[in-house]
């Protein structure tokens, strides 16, 4: 289990990629808890095609954005 908080749901919750099954269990949780290790590699995987989308300025420099998705990658590793 990995345990996310409300930031880390409202972030999640803007990604368009967001498969149906994902966006009810993050909606189910609104402030925050757990989730399977199984959806948080599947929210991982979204959540880096997302970083590669939008997380880099014109350099190729790691923007806010970015950086919120890095440490949501952290986070939503199971290793």
């Amino acid at each position: 289990m990995i345990k996310i908080n409300h930031d880390d749901v409202k972030i999640m919750l803007r990604i368009p990629q967001l498969t149906p099954d994902l966006r009810k269990i993050l909606v189910s949780i609104p402030d925050g808890g757990n989730i399977s290790n199984e959806q948080a590699d599947e929210l991982r995987d979204i959540v880096g095609e997302r970083l590669t989308e939008i997380g880099f300025d014109e350099n190729y420099e790691v923007n806010e954005e970015g950086k919120k998705f890095e440490d949501l990658i952290d986070k939503l590793f199971t290793g």
